[in-house]
């Protein structure tokens, strides 16, 4: 039994991780022999886009022990970790901890990985008094989604949740790509059915929409954005769902038709949990609004009928 003197697998005083290499390679895990019967608390992470790990990719895992030193701050290791906006590169994060002594494993270590983030599904329908009307979309975005957090191994927790921030410590606003089509022969038809739903995906290939994708996120809550209140670039109030669209009449002698932005509010009843799994379903119904907080839809309750009455850029009569 030889190994290095100084173990190197640490998190720094500013918490940042170091690669666990094979002690082939200089670098140990380990306390000295003379304490091979000392406990040594193990933290691990893995950064993935699938729901399995993958040990195959080396560069994806990361590990370190929390054995004492007076040069390190072990106490309570945690990962900064932050979600990317392009939704394509966003992958789960993997998280686990394990304590044992060299003398009880002979120095092999097994992880049992958890999930850190939570997973949601975004189902898109239309509602019965859209039937008729086509709506093709090209885009779909997020808003405002709290994008980095601390997770903490010791209380498996996350704290320190939220936006990220300009030097002069203004919230940015976050914007997460649920779904962007490359070209017009992309884009989607939302199904002509109350029945029937269009699954968000990662990709841009409109045929690809069966896959059982999944988007994560830090557990947060998401709140509404306020519907009477105009979007602005420039604000992190409330959250919503930005359909980039094209909204044509089925059939009848109505020629109107909506080309551009359309937004509906997002929220959820409950603060999302790490590893779990959520369906949100998105209902495209009448009371879809433009950037302005406009309806773009009017609904006579005698005819039954359904008509576009807003485009992209109408203001509110009231302005």
């Amino acid at each position: 039994y030889s190994k290095p003197e100084i173990p190197t697998h640490w998190v720094e005083v500013d918490h940042k991780w170091m690669i666990g290499n094979s002690y082939d390679s200089g670098t140990g895990a380990w306390p000295t022999y003379s304490m091979k019967n000392e406990n040594v608390n193990f933290y691990a992470f893995a950064n993935v886009d699938a729901f399995t790990p993958k040990p195959e990719d080396d560069n994806r895992y990361f590990f370190c022990n929390g054995y004492s030193d007076s040069n390190k701050d072990v106490s309570d290791p945690y990962i900064h970790f932050t979600l990317d906006e392009n939704s394509t590169e966003t992958k789960d994060l993997l998280v686990a901890k394990q304590s044992d002594n060299w003398n009880n494993c002979q120095g092999h270590i097994f992880f049992h990985f958890k999930h850190a983030c939570a997973a949601l599904q975004f189902f898109v329908q239309k509602t019965e008094k859209l039937m008729n009307f086509n709506i093709r979309v090209k885009s779909a975005k997020l808003y405002n989604v709290q994008n980095e957090g601390n997770y903490h191994f010791v209380g498996e927790l996350w704290d320190n949740v939220g936006f990220r921030q300009d030097n002069q410590g203004n919230n940015i606003p976050t914007t997460y790509t649920l779904f962007n089509a490359t070209g017009e022969s992309n884009w989607v038809t939302v199904p002509n059915s109350t029945e029937d739903k269009w699954q968000l995906t990662s990709t841009s290939n409109a045929e690809a929409d069966l896959k059982n994708d999944y988007f994560f996120f830090i557990p947060q809550s998401f709140e509404a954005w306020n519907r009477t209140d105009p979007i602005s670039g420039n604000t992190t109030d409330g959250s919503y769902i930005e359909l980039d669209c094209v909204i044509t009449p089925s059939s009848g002698d109505d020629s109107s038709s909506y080309n551009g932005k359309a937004y509906i509010s997002f929220e959820t009843k409950e603060a999302l949990q790490a590893g779990y799994s959520y369906p949100v379903n998105v209902n495209i119904g009448i009371g879809l609004q433009n950037k302005n907080g406009v309806k773009i839809f009017y609904y006579d309750t005698v005819s039954k009928k359904t008509s576009i009455v807003a485009g992209p850029d109408t203001e509110s009569s009231s302005n």
